[in-house]
């Protein structure tokens, strides 16, 4: 089985190199730009802490998916998961192939792709958190991925099930195996696309808030904006109804419901986790502005179209200047 990870960034080079380490798959990378393509990767685990790692070879890496895939993983952002990323995705590749979406999905995009990809779109959630310690990739570690990660206990990688009789279900069931061997929680889902849409809408104000302010202790510190990203929380949670369930750690999250609770809740992750909260200062608080916007327009147009308010987030989005 070959395995193409379509993006080399913190989530895709976790994926890609416990993939390979199993011995039991071909794996590579599909990027926009070769020049800057990975050459080493190392990956850490942060909890339970493992040993000093060192780096490896990377997969190689190409500008097209190769013919031959079997599997297409896409690890982008939002905004790059864009139409002509789609036609690209949907072109090529055996009969059999699946394309496994791990990017966060909300109902228009889902659309799109699904009408893009058709029966080949498996949607799925990521299961690990990780970055980079040092994301500078200048002079000798151009080419270098260095990511430190970790796989929470209540937040394996989704993959949408299949039923049996369905030509792409055998290859489904051929990663979900290989994530086992890899050592990657990871659980089958009927309605995993459903658990994105819902958890992407959910946790939405939060990850704009916290692109707001730039880091968590900021964001702790802003009384007036963390009350409105609670408040435009409430509402995104309201037009998430309907779609599917929150994912588990969604769910234990968004009990926060008030300032006090979340701060608790920051302090309590800060003692057992640290390194979570470097995650989130990170891979939240440097988030492109392009990213927001895409992700913004699609929650206005369905707020639109089920004729809901969306006062406190209008106002939040205000704020981060999109």
């Amino acid at each position: 089985m070959l395995i193409a990870v379509v993006g080399a960034g913190a989530l895709g080079t976790i994926y890609a190199q416990r993939l390979a380490s199993t011995g039991k798959v071909d794996v590579c990378f599909v990027v926009r730009d070769l020049a800057r393509a990975p050459r080493r990767l190392k990956t850490q685990l942060a909890y339970p802490h493992s040993p000093e790692a060192s780096f490896h070879d990377a997969p190689a890496s190409y500008l097209e998916i190769p013919a031959e895939a079997d599997v297409v993983m896409v690890t982008v952002r939002v905004d790059q998961l864009d139409d002509a990323l789609l036609d690209r995705l949907a072109v090529g590749g055996p009969p059999h192939r699946c394309i496994v979406t791990l990017t966060p999905l909300l109902p228009g995009l889902l659309a799109r792709a699904r009408e893009k990809l058709g029966a080949r779109l498996i949607v799925g959630m990521p299961g690990v958190a990780g970055y980079e310690p040092d994301s500078s990739r200048e002079g000798d570690k151009a080419h270098e991925r260095h990511v430190r990660y970790w796989t929470p206990r209540s937040s394996p990688t989704v993959i949408e099930a299949r039923p049996p009789g369905d030509p792409h279900a055998p290859i489904a069931l051929q990663l979900v195996a290989l994530f086992h061997d890899a050592g990657l929680p990871v659980v089958t889902a009927k309605d995993a696309a459903g658990l994105n849409v819902a958890t992407t809408l959910a946790f939405f104000p939060l990850l704009l808030a916290l692109r707001t302010s730039g880091t968590i202790d900021a964001l702790l510190a802003d009384g007036p904006l963390l009350k409105l990203a609670l408040e435009a929380t409430k509402e995104s949670r309201a037009l998430a109804k309907g779609y599917g369930e929150l994912a588990g750690f969604a769910s234990l999250i968004l009990s926060f419901a008030g300032p006090f609770t979340v701060r608790t809740g920051i302090k309590l992750a800060r003692s057992r986790a640290p390194e979570a909260i470097v995650f989130l200062n990170r891979h939240f608080g440097d988030e492109r502005d392009v990213q927001h916007l895409s992700m913004m327009r699609e929650v206005n147009a369905l707020a639109e179209a089920r004729k809901k308010r969306l006062d406190a987030l209008a106002r939040l989005a205000a704020r981060c200047g999109i």
